[in-house]
């Protein structure tokens, strides 16, 4: 029961995190013009993994743009959250 709270609880931190992040730590301009929420978030019983699920605001041209941005900046995303949750 301690470990799937503990899971609840990271997951909770990167969402807000990731949050954060996305509003104010990343500059391209394919994320920060559009409206993008985080709808869930995974986290592994070990926690080594997430996934984190996302909605995008927008026709599918803009959103063919966002998910290019976002993976784009997934290794600055891990790194930065990596330094965040130490």
């Amino acid at each position: 029961m301690a470990q799937s709270r503990r899971v609840e609880r990271v997951a909770a931190l990167i969402r807000k995190e990731i949050s954060l992040l996305l509003k104010n730590g990343i500059r391209d301009h394919r994320i920060t013009s559009a409206m993008i929420t985080i709808t869930d978030v995974e986290v592994s019983g070990d926690l080594q993994h997430c996934k984190i699920f996302v909605s995008i605001f927008g026709n599918e041209n803009i959103k063919q743009q966002v998910f290019e941005g976002l993976e784009a900046s997934q290794v600055f995303l891990k790194g930065e959250l990596g330094r965040r949750l130490q």
